[in-house]
């Protein structure tokens, strides 16, 4: 399902802020285990870098166990709640 625009809106909003001040962003990544900072890691830079990243994402989580996305999707609830990222349907 393709975004809503205000979806694309809120994404901008918070890559915006994500790129002004990225600090939460990394103290997040940090409470994340080595395996999965990996991954954040590379999302986030697909998230700062590229318009349309679901499918680039998508293919990052792909192999991933069940114990690493649990991490990776908490670690995305925190990016929803600080940055206002759309959430996941």
């Amino acid at each position: 399902m393709a975004p809503t625009p205000d979806q694309i809106y809120q994404f901008n909003k918070a890559r915006a802020a994500m790129k002004a001040d990225p600090s939460f962003l990394n103290d997040s990544i940090a409470l994340l285990t080595p395996e999965a900072q990996e991954h954040a890691i590379a999302i986030t830079k697909l998230q700062l870098n590229l318009n349309d990243i679901r499918i680039s994402i998508t293919a990052i989580r792909a192999p991933l166990s069940a114990e690493i996305i649990k991490e990776i999707d908490a670690h995305r609830e925190r990016l929803v709640e600080k940055y206002g990222l759309p959430k996941r349907e």
